[in-house]
């Protein structure tokens, strides 16, 4: 029988303790693959962020910190009256009027923002006409992950063009906000721990952080200027208690060398996740 790794403190006195016991932490129905990536992207940019990009302090030691992104969530998926309003000016051609009669719209309905009156100037300075706001966030809108779903719009996520668009899975009612392990229930950590254990990370990393971490892509940019700062947001607090239970697992090594093949074939990032 495989040797196990000793349970993290925080989870020392829980009696129930049997999918943990196996596999790390539950494997979730709702966490699809696509889901799986983006929440392993959130923890592989906040260690590599700190400098510890697939390199694992001690076992089950990982803390990382995630993004939000309440701005552009609220700009792409909490925004339905855009759509009334735009069509408002292609009749009128009003550059202040439309940007008045969406700004006191959204100022109404965004949520999230912890009792923070939403300032929405900074996109009137980003865009040079109401119009080309409008494209853009119909362009990211239509490369929602898993697009035409019925999930709660705090829970949307768009394709990964930089770190910008990275952001944690989360529960917002009014401006109360939380952490939600719905869609993001811990199996994108256990990947990142995987490929941190494979001893390959070095060889992965390269990959991700010119086409994800430190992208400049008109994507990226475009998503940087949709947010305050331009993305520049201070991170969610620590996210804790990740259990893998196996030191070291072949099953590790040849995901990695999957990861290895597939980059070694030098598709564009698009072309190899964009579905």
């Amino acid at each position: 029988m495989l040797k196990t790794l000793p349970r993290p403190s925080a989870y020392s006195q829980l009696d129930f303790w049997v999918d943990e016991a196996i596999w790390g932490h539950r494997l979730y129905d709702e966490q699809t693959p696509w889901l799986c990536f983006m929440e392993f992207l959130g923890v592989l940019n906040s260690e590599y962020q700190k400098g510890f990009a697939f390199n694992e302090q001690s076992f089950n030691s990982l803390s990382y910190n995630p993004y939000s992104r309440v701005y552009l969530r609220n700009l792409l998926f909490n925004n339905p009256y855009l759509e009334v309003v735009y069509k408002d000016y292609e009749d009128h051609r009003d550059e202040k009027r439309a940007w008045e009669e969406w700004t006191k719209l959204a100022q109404q309905s965004f949520a999230g923002l912890n009792n923070e009156y939403p300032n929405l100037l900074y996109l009137q300075s980003n865009f040079e006409k109401f119009e080309y706001f409008y494209e853009a966030i119909k362009f990211l809108q239509n490369n929602t992950i898993e697009g035409e779903n019925n999930k709660r719009w705090s829970s949307q996520f768009i394709f990964p063009y930089g770190k910008e668009c990275l952001y944690e899975d989360l529960r917002i009612t009014g401006d109360k906000v939380q952490n939600d392990r719905r869609f993001f229930a811990r199996t994108g950590e256990l990947l990142y721990l995987m490929l941190s254990r494979s001893k390959k990370g070095d060889i992965i990393l390269p990959f991700f952080e010119s086409n994800i971490l430190k992208s400049n892509s008109i994507y990226t940019r475009l998503a940087r200027i949709l947010q305050p700062n331009e993305g520049d947001e201070a991170p969610l607090p620590d996210m804790k208690g990740t259990y893998l239970p196996y030191e070291y697992l072949p099953e590790y090594s040849n995901l990695a060398e999957d990861w290895v093949k597939i980059i070694n074939c030098n598709i564009q990032l698009m072309t190899l996740f964009h579905i």
